[in-house]
């Protein structure tokens, strides 16, 4: 992956900050006990500039935490629906990579009757929508 376009963009009126936000998701796999780190205003209008769109440099003071938080909150969702369902939930350790996994035994429906993916998915909606 190419390291994070930290540099003002083509035109840009005014400087904007390159400071980035560790959150509480962990990643997994080969970057197993780290967290994700949130896009700085900087990578942010730059992504939006990349996407075709038109961001203001003043927005983004108050766009970036927006984003951050919306964020967060899903993920403390995950957690809330995934401490409802615990009993579906299996560790098994795998020989193959050495390390323990969780796993899903089954999945049951949601109270609205969405599959748990389905509301994963308006999350993950909810977080490219910003």
């Amino acid at each position: 992956m190419p390291p994070p376009n930290q540099l003002p963009a083509a035109g840009q009126k005014a400087p904007l900050s390159t400071e980035r936000e560790e959150s509480t998701i962990p990643m997994g796999g080969k970057f197993e006990g780290k967290v994700w780190v949130y896009p700085s205003e900087q990578m942010f209008f730059n992504a939006m500039r990349r996407k075709s769109w038109k961001p203001e440099e003043k927005d983004m003071e108050v766009v970036v935490p927006i984003h951050n938080a919306v964020n967060e909150q899903c993920w403390r969702k995950i957690l809330e629906w995934e401490g409802m369902y615990k009993s579906w939930v299996v560790e098994s350790y795998s020989r193959h990579r050495n390390v323990w996994t969780t796993e899903v035994a089954e999945i049951p429906r949601t109270t609205t009757g969405l599959y748990p993916k389905s509301t994963y998915s308006v999350a993950v909606w909810l977080r490219s929508a910003l």
